[in-house]
């Protein structure tokens, strides 16, 4: 047989591979070598990258199908023992989580991991702060998923300080059969659990960050840890995925709220309509807008606007509009669109040589009959007989320019100034909940996103051999 896969290998390599296929431990290749655990553990996951091994049985597999041990009756009777014993619970496991994704998926796996042979309590956690790598709350945790026997328990939220955790983070794993206490006396997690047998792995995900940990306790000595390790290292990739799309989507949500909040606020700092003395048809009007327009947030209150607008002074339509300035030109991409009294889809257009342009570029723009101002190329002004146009540039929040809001109609705009007062008084109102809609619609996209490739991560384990 070819040994063409091996030699990607280095020599160190090959015979840190021929002694996982004789069956030691990791532990007993180091004491073997006179290496740390920690370089036999960095060539172990280089071996299994470079022949795309997902774990020690599968390595082994290899290395006996390639000549580099040659076992005896004796030998492969016991090495195939725990190797099937290994690939029985990842069969289980792999079972028991199938296509699931993000918390539903370490929560499974927490459930199933707990009711392994000699394992009490399965769990899962991370930072407390979210960020998932060393900053300045990396000691204080959350637990994910937590499984006592099959049973899913309370999260809870701890201080690794003087805990296994605390030596996982530092050191990457952690193996005490027995007496786990006698090693973490201060612990009151442990002896609250009656823990004697720990194996915890830091949870490293795509990128190499440390996202996380997994830990199995037993209430009696911890048998099999060598094939516990190969049953963790088998879905270590996949529960790291699954914790850090649980951490942004979490981190998504609570920008989502602060957003929902901030246009709560926004509502109750509102002020109450201008007072036009010299007009009291006009007062109405604004009255009438501002009626129905001020409980309400977002888009509702966008497409509310436009229709209200319209209502309230006899127009055609009304359109509220984001700009989009890319390397290639600015567009508007309607967000709120009213014609002739009903809500529109959204429309994208170039502003370039459109009333819109004017507004942009002055802030305020007036115009009635199009026919010697430069706008007669206009395909919605043609198709839709316009007469007449009325808009106003909308500030974001940060005072740059968000977008427009216009009207339009079939006839002439006698008098502009009503309206434009209107629309410059709700301008920056407008212009914040544009920039509050951007910024959720971009939170959704990726949410969807992340959701998405989680799912299709879920999918693609599920196709590998178990």
């Amino acid at each position: 047989m070819s040994s063409a896969p091996l030699d990607a290998l280095t020599p160190r390599e090959k015979e840190i591979l021929t002694l996982i296929a004789e069956g030691d431990s990791l532990a007993e290749i180091a004491q073997k070598l006179s290496r740390s655990l920690k370089t036999i553990e960095s060539h172990r996951l280089s071996i299994g990258r470079k022949l795309k091994a997902g774990n020690r049985v599968e390595l082994a597999k290899i290395a006996i199908a390639h000549g580099l041990v040659v076992l005896s009756v004796d030998d492969f009777g016991s090495t195939n023992a725990a190797a099937s014993l290994a690939q029985q619970w990842i069969t289980e496991i792999n079972s028991a989580i199938e296509q699931a994704a993000g918390r539903e998926l370490l929560e499974r796996f927490c459930k199933a991991a707990s009711q392994l042979p000699g394992i009490d309590i399965a769990a899962i956690c991370t930072s407390e702060d979210g960020s998932c790598g060393r900053g300045p709350d990396i000691y204080q945790r959350v637990i994910m998923a937590i499984s006592d026997n099959g049973r899913l328990a309370k999260p809870i939220s701890y201080n690794a300080i003087q805990t296994p955790c605390e030596h996982v983070i530092e050191h990457g794993s952690l193996i005490t059969p027995s007496n786990i206490l006698r090693q973490f006396p201060n612990d009151p997690w442990l002896k609250q659990t009656e823990a004697q047998g720990y194996l915890g792995l830091l949870l490293n995900d795509a990128r190499g960050d440390a996202v996380g940990g997994v830990g199995l306790i037993s209430r009696s000595k911890m048998g099999h840890q060598d094939q516990l390790r190969e049953v963790i290292d088998f879905f270590a990739p996949r529960l790291a995925g699954a914790i850090r799309v649980c951490v942004e989507l979490e981190a998504l949500r609570s920008e989502n709220d602060r957003l929902h909040a901030d246009l709560a606020r926004s509502l109750i700092h509102m002020p109450e309509p201008m007072n036009v003395k010299e007009d009291g048809h006009l007062t109405r009007l604004f009255q009438n807008i501002h009626q129905r327009v001020h409980q309400l947030a977002g888009t509702a209150f966008l497409s509310e606007f436009v229709s209200a607008i319209c209502q309230e002074f006899g127009l055609y339509a009304s359109g509220i509009c984001t700009l989009d300035q890319s390397p290639t030109g600015m567009t508007l991409q309607s967000v709120a669109l009213c014609i002739d009294g009903a809500q529109q889809d959204t429309i994208r257009y170039e502003p370039r040589g459109t009333p819109c342009d004017s507004t942009l570029k002055d802030g305020f723009y007036h115009i009635n009959g199009y026919g010697d101002n430069g706008f007669n190329d206009d395909p919605f002004i043609q198709n839709h007989n316009i007469k007449s146009y009325c808009g106003t540039r909308l500030p974001s929040p940060t005072g740059e320019t968000a977008g427009v809001i216009w009207v339009i109609d079939q006839s002439a705009i006698d008098a502009p100034e009503p309206i434009r007062n209107i629309l410059q008084y709700y301008a920056p109102r407008i212009g914040a909940e544009l920039a509050n809609f951007l910024q959720f619609e971009m939170l959704m996209q990726e949410r969807e996103r992340l959701e998405a490739q989680l799912a299709e991560q879920a999918r693609q384990k599920t196709k590998t051999p178990g």
